[in-house]
């Protein structure tokens, strides 16, 4: 029988993805609410004291990290604890020794993962809107209004590494450790990435690690992306670094968790 599936097996699979990640609303709500907390407690506070010629570059560089944060937040929690879960149900085991192949199993994540990141980010939008010039360069016509639509696709390429990662916790780990393990991972790389204070604050030891971090180069590049700072030669090396390793070994333990669970 043929391993590869019929586009209409996609649907199903993807409704009820949807419907099993929505019945528990704090995963939509917890990778909302974190980024709005961070702007609002470290970016906010500090924009009247700000000169008004650099709040909206500083607005819009905070939306853009921390809209990266809560795709990697989203990708991190919802493969590495949702993956390492589902290898202990029954249903899911079930499916995956169906003839359609992993391609719409997998597909549907992805898709349902890309709909929580744009829940998210509304949030975020909409309280930079409301308590910063944040749209200024837009309306002044200094920047483009397709930036702000190319953000989406840019913070998910630029969290791929965390996709990744999440899903070598999941065929790795236990759920109870998956829940460490990327509770453990976020909060560092998040921090030391550049996701939640600005990277000038940043003392020149700690800027120094964070460029080798595999949150940092995605941060200057959705930063750049709204006019802020550049993406250079060494911020594409170390996401590449970080990304093709984390693919072959994702791989790998997905390959592995499969031989011993079906062969």
């Amino acid at each position: 029988m043929s391993t590869t599936a019929a586009p209409a097996v996609y649907l199903p699979h993807f409704i009820y993805r949807t419907r099993d990640t929505l019945r528990v609303p704090v995963v939509v709500i917890s990778a909302a609410v974190f980024p709005v907390m961070v702007f609002a407690i470290f970016f906010l506070p500090f924009m009247d004291s700000t000169p008004a010629d650099q709040q909206a570059a500083i607005a819009l560089a905070g939306v853009a990290q921390l809209g990266l944060m809560g795709v990697v937040s989203t990708f991190l929690f919802n493969y590495g604890i949702g993956i390492a879960e589902e290898r202990k149900a029954e249903w899911s085991n079930y499916l995956r020794t169906l003839p359609a192949g992993p391609g719409p199993f997998f597909s549907a994540r992805v898709a349902v993962a890309v709909i929580v990141v744009l829940i998210a980010v509304v949030p975020l939008f909409i309280v930079a809107i409301a308590a910063t010039p944040v749209l200024e360069p837009f309306i002044a016509g200094e920047l483009g209004w397709w930036r702000l639509a190319a953000l989406i696709p840019a913070w998910i390429l630029a969290a791929l590494p965390f996709l990744f990662g999440g899903l070598l916790i999941g065929y790795l780990a236990t759920p109870k450790a998956a829940v460490a393990i990327t509770q453990i991972a976020f909060l560092p790389f998040a921090a030391v990435g550049g996701l939640i204070l600005p990277v000038q604050a940043m003392p020149g030891w700690l800027n120094a690690i964070s460029e080798f971090t595999p949150a940092r180069p995605g941060r200057n590049a959705v930063t750049a992306l709204i006019g802020e700072g550049s993406v250079d030669m060494l911020n594409v090396v170390v996401w590449l670094g970080w990304l093709v390793p984390l693919i072959i070994a994702a791989v790998w333990a997905h390959r592995r968790d499969e031989g011993r669970r079906f062969s």
